[in-house]
């Protein structure tokens, strides 16, 4: 039987969820049940009355050149390992497909957590999307030297007044996953959670963290080269690097609810909770 989320049922989706996704760390899941997750943004399926199978779909707002439409990320799809090969996640996905069709969304979209996932979701309808931005290793040595040394926001807290920029760099952006200011500000929490770090200037943002002494820039937003070149550089002197990996983005699916919605065939997706 499948039903929408009921707070009863929130502890067993969390060990559920650190059985599916052992991955994740225990802090983390506390934070997306207390942040994130939220009851009528959830489908369960129940056996004997427990959930045995679930997901969140989360609202978005998805934007293809000056048009925006309703979206919805589908987040935590997970079934118990003693209830798989049972069909339970078509079910629950068939059931969204309408749910969210009825609610007035244009389109679900998601991101495979692993390879073998894509040909699983391509059955149930859902399209791969491309990716707008690949991944690549930026060697600032040769860049101009630093006019304005950017220094990092100690505190994620401190950074919840930059959404209006976020949103503006965002924007800019042709096809594109928008959120929200409250999603903005769970992004930053997780992020510094993580042991990230914000590097900000008037025309830009870089998302930085430094793992086995090395330096990542998992998201950079900038309106122009000057602030691309500052922030870059501003990352390697922090971290005391010359080489930096900048992520692009991640590659999702989509599945289009509104056949009257424009077909979507990259999308920039990044900084997700998963």
């Amino acid at each position: 039987m499948t039903v929408e989320g009921r707070t009863q049922f929130i502890p067993t989706l969390k060990a559920m969820w650190k059985l599916c996704f052992p991955d994740d760390s225990g802090s983390f899941v506390d934070f997306y049940f207390s942040r994130v997750y939220k009851n009528e943004d959830t489908l369960i399926e129940l056996y004997d009355n427990e959930p045995v199978a679930s997901m969140q779909i989360i609202p978005y707002l998805l934007k293809t050149g000056n048009e925006t439409f309703k979206a919805g990320y589908v987040s935590g799809a997970m079934t118990h390992p003693d209830f798989r090969k049972r069909g339970l996640m078509e079910t629950l996905m068939n059931t969204a497909f309408q749910k969210k069709t009825e609610q007035g969304f244009d389109y679900l979209f998601l991101i495979p957590q692993e390879k073998r996932l894509f040909k699983y979701y391509s059955k149930l309808g859902f399209q791969t999307l491309d990716i707008q931005k690949d991944a690549e290793i930026k060697d600032i040595s040769n860049l101009e030297a630093i006019k304005n040394k950017i220094l990092p926001i100690n505190f994620a807290e401190q950074a919840f007044g930059l959404y209006q920029l976020y949103f503006s760099l965002l924007s800019a952006i042709h096809d594109v996953v928008l959120k929200s200011e409250e999603q903005f500000r769970q992004i930053l929490l997780d992020f510094y959670c993580g042991g990230g770090l914000l590097f900000a200037c008037k025309q830009g943002l870089a998302f930085a963290n430094n793992t086995d002494n090395k330096a990542f820039i998992n998201e950079l937003l900038c309106r122009d080269d000057d602030a691309k070149n500052s922030l870059l550089n501003s990352v390697g002197d922090y971290f005391k690097t010359a080489q930096i990996q900048v992520f692009g983005g991640r590659r999702g699916m989509i599945v289009r609810l509104n056949p009257k919605a424009p077909e979507i065939k990259s999308l920039y997706i990044n900084m997700m909770l998963d």
